[in-house]
């Protein structure tokens, strides 16, 4: 599960589009879901989401995510990253929730903003 995990979030900052889609094919399942804080909508399927980190990379080309720690169990994940200007200045830390399929593909990533500290 955790090389699936570091291929998704490596995929971030994948600025050449058919290498991300192709990595996206292969590790989301094909009723892949995804929830993002600063979406308006859910993004279903490799295709959608290649799109979405297309607009990402656009956005902020200096940018990539790294992943700080995963907790699992289950076939599901808990994942801190950092979101990362110039490949070592951190933006923002973010949290998500992953399920994945018996085969280890990505069913569904759920993001948020911080970490949810209680206040």
């Amino acid at each position: 599960m955790s090389d699936t995990i570091a291929a998704f979030f490596a995929a971030w900052g994948e600025t050449d589009d058919t290498a991300r889609k192709r990595t996206l094919e292969r590790i989301l399942a094909p009723h892949f879901t995804y929830a993002d804080p600063m979406g308006s909508e859910r993004i279903a399927g490799a295709a959608a989401m290649s799109d979405f980190l297309h607009g990402f990379t656009a956005k902020t080309p200096d940018a990539g995510v790294r992943v700080v720690r995963v907790d699992a169990h289950h076939r599901f994940a808990r994942v801190a990253v950092d979101f990362l200007r110039d490949a070592d200045t951190t933006m923002m830390r973010g949290q998500y929730f992953i399920d994945t399929d018996e085969d280890g593909r990505l069913t569904l990533a759920v993001g948020f903003s911080g970490m949810g500290a209680p206040e």
